[in-house]
């Protein structure tokens, strides 16, 4: 049985339309086969992408920690006045009915805020990356071909094809050109894809 890809992009005149999954396979192999990944440009273009991804990725965590923070001592202090309340001899049981529904809610929400907050604080004291050698980084890029041809099932493939591209266009049923995801969108060697070579 042939498996497809069918278009999802609504507006697209090949939409609902689909394409042989081999089709697409290929048609990376063979991008991939010109090494449009494996330059010393390239390299530098990814390693300094993924110090910027890496540093709005702890910037993002300082502000959600200190939204967190601050919302931890709002639903700390209902917390208490709802204890408060529930103690309280003034209110009638049917209030305090009410109260008990309000205290787990935000009990459930205080526990939610401390996981978060541990999430968080992990990802900004783990600030430092890894980042692939220029040799392992090529190494990678020049046996792309191989891992695709090497995958043994559809999630496989998918998985690794939107990790790459973002959309393939379709004519004659055959791809005609593709755009890739970030950051490979950026690290692509356009001389390389047109046909040249840089020395790597």
């Amino acid at each position: 049985m042939e498996l497809h890809y069918r278009c999802d992009t609504e507006g697209c005149e090949k939409y609902g339309k689909s394409v042989r999954v081999k089709v697409i396979i290929d048609y990376a192999i063979e991008l991939f086969n010109k090494k449009p990944f494996s330059t010393k440009k390239s390299y530098y273009h990814y390693a300094q992408e993924i110090k910027k991804v890496n540093a709005e990725r702890v910037k993002v965590a300082n502000q959600k920690r200190f939204a967190l923070h601050g919302e931890k001592i709002k639903v700390e202090a209902k917390l208490e006045k709802t204890k408060e309340l529930l103690m309280s001899d003034v209110e009638t049981e049917s209030v305090k009915k009410h109260y008990r529904g309000d205290l787990l809610k935000v009990e459930n929400r205080l526990a939610e805020i401390e996981k978060e907050y541990t999430k968080t604080k992990a990802v900004i004291e783990n600030e430092k990356v890894n980042i692939l050698t220029q040799e392992k980084f090529i190494e990678i890029m020049d046996k792309m071909p191989e891992t695709l041809d090497s995958l043994g099932n559809l999630e496989e493939l998918d998985f690794f094809l939107k990790k790459m591209f973002s959309n393939f266009t379709i004519k004659n049923k055959n791809v005609d050109k593709s755009t890739f995801c970030s950051p490979f969108d950026v690290l692509a060697d356009t001389k390389v894809l047109n046909g040249a070579r840089e020395r790597t």
